[in-house]
C-alpha cells in the first residue's frame, strides 16, 4: 500500500500500542512485529511514528526502539512516566479450585471488598 502515492498522502502517522508486547512477540507469537523496521524504511521518513506503551524496562525500551528503527534520520522523542499508576491494582492470590473459577475469583468481594474508582480526578 505504501508504494501508491495516493494510500501514503493519507497516512498522518504509525502508531503501535501496547508496544511492549513487540519485544515478546517479534519472534515467535506475532513474526510480523519483527518487521516493522521494514514498513517503516517503505513508509518513509516524513511519516511519523508513535510506539505507546505503559509497562515497559529499560531492556524492553531498547528492543522496541531497534525493532522499530528510531533514530537515525527521523528524531526520536521518548516521555518515561515512571510505572507509579494509582489507579491500577495488583494482587497475588493461590487459586483454591481450578482454572474455571477464575472469573469467580475476580469478581469476588472477599478479593476486593471496597471498589477502587476507575478515573483519576
Amino acid at each position: 500500500l505504501f508504494r501508491h502515492e495516493e494510500f501514503r498522502r493519507k497516512v498522518v502517522a504509525m502508531v503501535v500500542d501496547e508496544a511492549h508486547v513487540i519485544a515478546s512477540w517479534k519472534d515467535e507469537f506475532r513474526k510480523d512485529y519483527g518487521e516493522l523496521e521494514t514498513l517503516k524504511i517503505i513508509a518513509g521518513t516524513e511519516i511519523p511514528w508513535l510506539a505507546l506503551t505503559g509497562t515497559c524496562s529499560m531492556k524492553t525500551f531498547t528492543t522496541i526502539y531497534q525493532t522499530l528503527g528510531m533514530g537515525g534520520e527521523q528524531p526520536f522523542y521518548g516521555l518515561d512516566l515512571g510505572v507509579d499508576h494509582p489507579n491500577l491494582v495488583q494482587w497475588v492470590r493461590p487459586m483454591e479450585y481450578s482454572a474455571s473459577s477464575l472469573a469467580t475469583c475476580l469478581l469476588s468481594s472477599q478479593l476486593m471488598p471496597n471498589p477502587l474508582p476507575t478515573s483519576r480526578k
